[in-house]
């Protein structure tokens, strides 16, 4: 058994120190939760699940240099990013595949930094990118492309040669059916089917989804 000492960026969502005693016990890499990191200065100094907060994410430059870094930011997929790059910045280079123990990843290939939580099914030959994010209980067929920094909320479906393109949020309970693609930084609610290809850079909603927004893209 090989100890890694861990930092979570992101005193939020608690679901990841539960994901992490999971893998615990029952791979031979175990994570020792050194504490949460977070950027807002009125969380220092308290606890969060039972860990410290220990200071801001400029920590990772100094003490913490050497831990692996897990980052905890699943609301919104351009914080998520902005996340990421804030800690490359400031030197973090470890960067773990968080799947919970349940999870086959058979015949999947996952990036760095990728969480992948509960009750999830994968099919063979998806390739999944860097600082995903992926909530219980979801699934993808076989053969899908997902690309860096997307966030499936829980429940989500996405169906066989489906490819999700950068930055892309799919909302809990949607459906994405076989073949379709979505765009970059785009947005599917909650609860919907989409059935044809999602513009970059759009919102769609409904059944079967229609786009209700757009935005230019992020300078």
């Amino acid at each position: 058994m090989v100890n890694r000492a861990a930092v979570i960026v992101g005193a939020t969502g608690p679901e990841i120190v539960k994901l992490i005693d999971s893998i615990n016990t029952t791979s031979q890499f175990c994570y020792q939760i050194e504490g949460f990191l977070d950027d807002n200065p009125d969380k220092w100094g308290t606890s969060f699940m039972g860990y410290p907060v220990l200071g801001s994410t400029t920590l990772l430059s100094g003490p913490y240099k050497n831990c692996w870094v897990v980052n905890n930011v699943g609301s919104a997929t351009a914080a998520r990013k902005g996340v990421w790059q804030k800690m490359k910045a400031a030197g973090a280079g470890h960067f773990p595949v968080l799947a919970h123990s349940g999870i086959d990843l058979r015949y999947v290939a996952v990036g760095e930094g990728t969480v992948i939580q509960e009750g999830c099914i994968i099919g063979p030959n998806v390739r999944i990118g860097a600082q995903c994010w992926i909530s219980a209980g979801v699934f993808i067929g076989h053969d899908s492309s997902l690309a860096d920094v997307i966030c499936l909320s829980p429940r989500a479906f996405v169906g066989s040669r489906v490819t999700v393109c950068e930055g892309a949020y799919l909302g809990a309970g949607c459906i994405i059916l076989p073949q379709c693609r979505v765009g970059e930084w785009s947005t599917v609610g909650a609860g919907s089917t989409v059935i044809e290809e999602v513009p970059d850079h759009s919102t769609v909603f409904g059944c079967p989804a229609r786009v209700i927004a757009r935005r230019p893209p992020a300078s």
